[in-house]
């Protein structure tokens, strides 16, 4: 809410890791089945749209790990910088 902050800058203070992954229980007890279509969005992605439609340029500093929802959480910024070498993105639910 403030009109004076024109970036927001998320970096991790873990040299390894910028954001690991979510709750990896949850993601073992995800059913098999086809699951009805959901009225709104979860917290979690609710949280991601919120992110994307801020005013500020959003930008997420990677140097180690972004996996699952780390990886999510750096798409819903504006621009990603990942350190060469260092940064790895992946998406476990994929496998």
């Amino acid at each position: 809410r403030d009109d004076s902050t024109r970036v927001v800058i998320f970096r991790s203070a873990d040299p390894d890791f910028f954001i690991a992954h979510g709750d990896v229980v949850a993601i073992t007890s995800v059913p098999l089945a086809p699951v009805p279509e959901a009225a709104e969005l979860n917290f979690v992605h609710q949280l991601f749209e919120r992110l994307r439609r801020l005013p500020q340029i959003t930008i997420a500093q990677v140097e180690g790990f972004a996996r699952g929802g780390g990886s999510e959480f750096c798409l819903a910024c504006d621009l990603r910088f990942a350190a060469r070498g260092k940064a790895v993105f992946g998406q476990p639910e994929i496998a």
